[in-house]
């Protein structure tokens, strides 16, 4: 499973810099605008660029370079007409899944958590209502 090396919570670094140099860095301390984390070869470059110079701090930083990784080897599960189930890697024990609906009001993109072993969009998305699959009927959809 690929992951980010010079992170302060595997004892390392918490950024790298351009010219090779790095800073050990604790939660929520402060990092520059232009900060480098070490990453794969799989990762746009300036994609991660862009995610860090937004970052707050450290601690942050990783959480979106993780969430990154994630969107480039998630793998779709089930597609539907009510959202989009996907799985991907995460630095946590189990593969990290997360349902992709729209709101077709506002026509914003959402993205739920959802647990590992949901098979299906409908599924996924009512337990997102703490329903079961068969429980959730919605009156109204777009």
């Amino acid at each position: 499973m690929l992951w980010l090396a010079p992170v302060y919570l595997l004892g390392g670094a918490a950024t790298i810099y351009a010219k090779r140099w790095s800073r050990w860095s604790q939660r929520g301390d402060a990092t520059d605008n232009t900060l480098i984390f070490l990453f794969w070869p799989a990762v746009d470059v300036g994609v991660v660029l862009w995610h860090l110079s937004n970052a707050l701090n450290g601690a942050e930083a990783v959480g979106r370079i993780d969430m990154l990784v994630w969107h480039v080897l998630k793998r779709k599960v089930d597609a539907g007409e009510k959202g989009k189930l996907y799985i991907g890697p995460s630095p946590e024990t189990e593969p990290l899944a997360r349902l992709r609906v729209v709101d077709f009001t506002t026509k914003e993109i959402h993205w739920i958590r959802v647990p590992p072993n949901m098979e299906r969009v409908e599924e996924a998305l009512a337990w997102s209502f703490d329903m079961a699959e068969e429980d959730y009927t919605p009156e109204v959809t777009a």
